[in-house]
C-alpha cells in the first residue's frame, strides 16, 4: 500500500469519526460500521463524478440525480437484522436503506486490507440498495453494485477475497 493511500485513509476515518463526512445523512450502525459507512458517504460524496462515471462507463446504465442525492445528501442507512436472509432492503422512492447486521458481522475485520475490502463490499450494498430506492429493477441494480464494488476496490487497492461477499 502506497503512502498516499495510508494517508487517505487515515484521514478519511478521521473525519468520518468526527461527524464531518456528512451531517445530512442518518446512519444507524454500531461501530465499525458506522465509522465505514460515513468513510463510504464521505469518499463517495468528494468523489461522486469519478464514482458515477466509472459506473455509466462499466454499466451503460445512466444514474440520474436521485442516485446522486442518495450518496450526496439524503440517503440514510440503517443497519438491522433483518431475519428474512437479504443482505439489504430498500423501498422505491425512500431514501433510507437497510442493511442485515447479520450479514455485516460475517465481513473480516483484523487488518487494514480487511477494513479496505469490507468497505468495497459495503459500498456495492449501499449502491445496489440506492439503486432499487431510485430505479426499483434489479438487473440495474446488480450492474451498478458490481460497478461500485470495483471503483472501491480500484480507488482504494482493496484486494481480498470474502465468501459473504456478493460482489465477488
Amino acid at each position: 500500500m502506497t503512502l498516499k493511500t495510508r494517508l487517505l485513509i487515515a484521514v478519511t476515518a478521521a473525519l468520518a469519526a468526527s461527524g464531518i463526512a456528512r451531517a445530512a445523512h442518518n446512519i444507524n450502525c454500531n461501530d465499525p460500521y458506522e465509522t465505514d459507512v460515513s468513510a463510504i458517504f464521505y469518499n463517495v460524496d468528494n468523489e461522486y463524478d469519478d464514482f458515477k462515471d466509472f459506473i455509466e462507463d462499466h454499466t451503460g446504465v445512466n444514474l440520474q440525480s436521485c442516485f446522486e442525492n442518495r450518496f450526496k445528501d439524503n440517503g440514510d442507512v440503517r443497519c438491522t437484522n433483518l431475519s428474512t436472509g437479504l443482505i439489504g432492503y430498500s423501498i422505491p422512492g425512500d431514501d433510507h436503506i437497510k442493511i442485515d447486521t447479520g450479514w455485516l458481522g460475517g465481513l473480516p475485520q483484523s487488518t487494514d486490507a480487511d477494513q479496505k475490502f469490507r468497505r468495497a463490499c459495503i459500498v456495492g450494498t449501499m449502491a445496489h440498495e440506492f439503486a432499487h430506492s431510485c430505479f426499483s429493477t434489479e438487473a440495474r441494480a446488480e450492474l451498478i453494485d458490481d460497478a461500485a464494488f470495483g471503483w472501491w476496490q480500484q480507488r482504494f487497492d482493496a484486494t481480498g477475497y470474502f465468501s459473504n461477499c456478493p460482489q465477488n
